[in-house]
């Protein structure tokens, strides 16, 4: 194909995943590995059925490929968000909860699964900022708070991320300052996690509703504050999967 600027070729290259593997899989400056969605995805089962990242996060529609082009009836588009990405699939990432009185004690033991069933990669992916977490809540059938967790007073319980550790090991560390990886909580495509809760009742008597969120946000509660990120944006948990359990 030929234009007025310069000669131009299709090349096919352009709609495999080893191409978007170019961007989405690197480093820090201290040689930590912070995305890795290529090879998340080259271990899943969508990439031995040959189903790449374009099919989800470039469906496209009609439009131009540039200003001066033709329309056409199919041109992608990079500008996904993962609000479209949900609408299109809405139980890729889904939430089951189980749980009962333990016998002899004053608590309630509820486990929480969460499943990658649709995520071409890991849950979550890409900047260690991406995180999923579950914020879980008890309550009397008036609607009285009997407990509720605080994810972020829990990260190896109920967030679901990258975790890292500065020099001095602090953690949870940002991209910037990180020299190592203290936990990879990221749930695989395919894959789950259990986390376990036993709650106090405090001496909560007749059934009990528990209700949980699976949620994803794109940055950490502290990164957001030290560096006045914009809330709505950043700080907003958007729902992934939610799940209710009743406890005689």
């Amino acid at each position: 194909m030929r234009n007025s600027g310069h000669p131009s070729a299709y090349t096919a290259y352009l709609g495999t995943s080893e191409f978007c593997g170019g961007c989405h899989a690197y480093s820090n400056q201290n040689g930590v590995k912070i995305a890795d969605t290529y090879a998340e995805w080259k271990r899943s089962r969508y990439a031995k059925q040959g189903i790449g990242c374009q099919s989800c996060h470039m469906p496209g529609g009609q439009g131009r490929n540039s200003n001066e082009g033709p329309v056409r009836p199919r041109v992608a588009n990079h500008s996904f968000s993962l609000d479209m990405i949900t609408a299109a699939r809405p139980n890729a990432a889904m939430l089951a909860l189980t749980g009962a009185r333990r016998a002899g004690s004053d608590t309630l033991r509820v486990v929480a699964t969460a499943t990658n069933a649709g995520w071409g990669h890991a849950l979550p992916t890409g900047n260690d900022q991406n995180i999923a977490l579950i914020r879980i809540r008890v309550t009397k059938t008036d609607g009285t708070i009997v407990w509720e967790n605080d994810p972020f007073t829990e990260w190896n319980v109920s967030v679901f991320g990258l975790i890292l550790a500065d020099e001095l090991g602090n953690w949870p560390a940002d991209t910037w300052n990180a020299v190592k990886t203290v936990r990879d909580r990221r749930i695989q495509a395919g894959g789950s996690a259990r986390v376990r809760y036993d709650i106090p009742l405090s001496g909560a008597k007749g059934a009990l509703q528990v209700e949980a969120q699976l949620l994803y946000r794109r940055s950490k509660p502290m990164t957001t504050t030290a560096y006045g990120l914009n809330e709505d944006v950043y700080g907003a948990e958007r729902t992934l999967a939610q799940a209710h359990l009743r406890v005689p």
